[in-house]
């Protein structure tokens, strides 16, 4: 029997020299990547799934931890300009739910805050 633990990888996580957010909490600042939130990486910005002010936009982590992850909760994220890089396809973020014969919709995972 092998107790294998890998050990944590540190990735260097960059401040984007042409990307900012232009609306949103984190306003002016530099988006980072790549970050990591809902246990997917993103390398660019990517779609805002979650309506509201940010319909119809693309967001981008502003901080993150030692690992990449998007430090949520803390207002750590933005709306970015045009110019800056976008996720091309995004996976759903949907899963279907069979209830009593009928099916309903529910939305995966929660918006960055």
């Amino acid at each position: 029997k092998c107790d294998y633990e890998p050990k944590p990888t540190y990735r260097k996580t960059t401040h984007s020299r042409s990307c900012r957010a232009t609306s949103g909490p984190a306003r002016g600042q530099r988006c980072v990547f790549p970050f990591k939130f809902n246990g997917r990486t993103y390398n660019e910005c990517t779609p805002w799934l979650w309506g509201g002010q940010g319909y119809g936009k693309n967001w981008c982590s502003t901080k993150t931890d030692h690992y990449g992850n998007h430090l949520n909760g803390y207002g750590n994220y933005g709306f970015c300009e045009h110019s800056c890089p976008v996720v091309k396809q995004v996976k759903s973020s949907w899963i279907s739910v069979r209830s009593g014969g009928e099916d309903e919709e529910e939305e995966k995972g929660q918006a960055p805050v």
